[in-house]
C-alpha cells in the first residue's frame, strides 16, 4: 500500500461524540441514546482501505447535517442545501466509480471468488444487481474517455445522465 494507507481488520468503527451521536439517534429514531455508528466487514480482504480518518470525517459531517435538518433549518437556505447536496453526491458517486475501474482492472474481485465484478460488487454492497452493473459500465466509459470521470468527480454530470451514456456507449 502506499505511505499513510493502511488497510484495517476485522471492524472498522466510525467514531463519533456521545452528544452528536444521542442527537442523531433522537433525530432519527425518537430515542435520547447514543447511536453507534459502525461499519462490519465479513472478510478482512474487503475491508477498506482508508487514509487516517478522512472517511469517519465525512460521516460525521453527514450525521451533523442530518441532525441540523430535523432540528428546523431555515427554509430561505434550504434550496441551497439541497443543491449542495447533489453536487456531493455526484461526486461521491464518482469516487465510486474510480473505486470500481480500480477493482475492475486489479481483478481484486477473483480474490473473493467472483468471475465478474458486477456480482461481486453486489455482494459487497448488497445493491441491487442493475445499480452495480451501471455502476460497472460507469467505470467503464470512464476508463475509455477520462473526460467523464473528471465531470462525475467534480459534480457536474448528474449521476443518472452518466448511466445513460454509459449504456449507449457499452
Amino acid at each position: 500500500l502506499p505511505e499513510g494507507l493502511r488497510r484495517p481488520r476485522g471492524k472498522c468503527r466510525t467514531k463519533v461524540s456521545y452528544l452528536d451521536s444521542t442527537r442523531v439517534n433522537f433525530a432519527l429514531t425518537g430515542k435520547k441514546r447514543p447511536l453507534m455508528i459502525e461499519h462490519m466487514f465479513d472478510h478482512d480482504d474487503i475491508a477498506p482501505v482508508c487514509r487516517g480518518d478522512f472517511l469517519t470525517s465525512v460521516e460525521a459531517a453527514v450525521d451533523t447535517l442530518v441532525v441540523e435538518l430535523h432540528s428546523g433549518v431555515p427554509t430561505a437556505g434550504l434550496g441551497g442545501t439541497i443543491q449542495r447536496v447533489e453536487r456531493l453526491q455526484r461526486r461521491l458517486e464518482g469516487v465510486m466509480v474510480a473505486a470500481v475501474g480500480v477493482a475492475r482492472r486489479s481483478g481484486t474481485y477473483l480474490d473473493d471468488g467472483h468471475l465478474d465484478v458486477t456480482p461481486w460488487l453486489a455482494a459487497l454492497t448488497r445493491a441491487p444487481r442493475h445499480e452495480c452493473a451501471a455502476r460497472v459500465a460507469s467505470a467503464r466509459l470512464a476508463e475509455h474517455e477520462p473526460m467523464f470521470e473528471q465531470a462525475l468527480l467534480a459534480g457536474d454530470v448528474p449521476v443518472a445522465s452518466m448511466r445513460r451514456l454509459a449504456r449507449a456507449v457499452n
